[in-house]
């Protein structure tokens, strides 16, 4: 008598992928290089409307276009993320790290390092401005990569990442991907005195497409169709 076969004896298909894109990460290079894999045909991104002094590049394919407000080196074009100097439609995929601090504070090591909102409002609203000039400036399909963190303003929690995809899909993007940042290391103020809430040590990157994904069948001729940028 033929013994059944046990789920244990069940390989895996040659065609498995060996390599995983997972949804929380430590490594921030891995992140973006497994996200482009995935979604960029592991090609580098077009455009950062915030590339500061490039630090986040380390490593990866620097951008073809290279913005910020205050340009800090001579190949940075001085632009502002809600209104880049692009044509409609002219650009295939975005990476976009933005400030996300409000409450400017000369004691704060993160304004210091960085920049920051007078008030949530003004966050709200560049969240907002940005979307839509991405969403001119993108080709229908172009991929956008919006990096954020959850903050909390004025003692209340202020869920980032919601608020970004409920407005992206507003503007009219579909959203991929909410992929979790650990950090072990964060930056921490000398100058608290009392806990109220509990410290972030994750980040998001939300991964967009512009207007409805593709179908197509999966390779390994299964009849189930599932979205791809590719």
């Amino acid at each position: 008598m033929q013994s059944q076969t046990s789920m244990f004896d069940i390989q895996p298909k040659a065609s498995h992928p060996k390599r995983v894109v997972r949804t929380v990460y430590k490594d921030e290079r891995e992140l973006l290089n497994d996200v482009l894999w995935l979604y960029n045909g592991g090609h580098g991104v077009d455009v950062d409307p915030c590339y500061s002094v490039g630090r986040f590049w380390k490593g990866l394919p620097q951008p073809k276009y290279k913005f910020d407000v205050a340009p800090q080196l001579p190949e940075v074009k001085q632009a502002d993320c809600t209104n880049l100097p692009l044509e409609n439609e002219s650009v295939k995929s975005i990476m976009f790290d933005p400030p996300f601090v409000t409450y400017p504070s000369d004691t704060s090591i993160i304004t210091n390092r960085f920049s920051a909102f007078e008030n949530l409002e003004q966050l709200k609203d560049m969240y907002i401005e940005s979307l839509s000039e991405f969403y001119r400036v993108l080709e229908n399909k172009g991929l956008l990569i919006f990096k954020c963190q959850d903050l909390v303003h004025n003692h209340r929690q202020f869920l980032t990442h919601v608020f970004v995809i409920n407005r992206a899909e507003i503007e009219g993007f579909f959203c991929h991907e909410c992929i979790i940042l650990s950090r072990d290391n964060v930056l921490l103020s000398p100058h608290i005195q009392k806990q109220q809430h509990a410290r972030k040590t994750h980040s998001y990157y939300l991964v967009f497409s512009k207007g409805l994904p593709t179908q197509r069948a999966a390779d390994d001729g299964d009849s189930a169709a599932f979205t791809s940028l590719i």
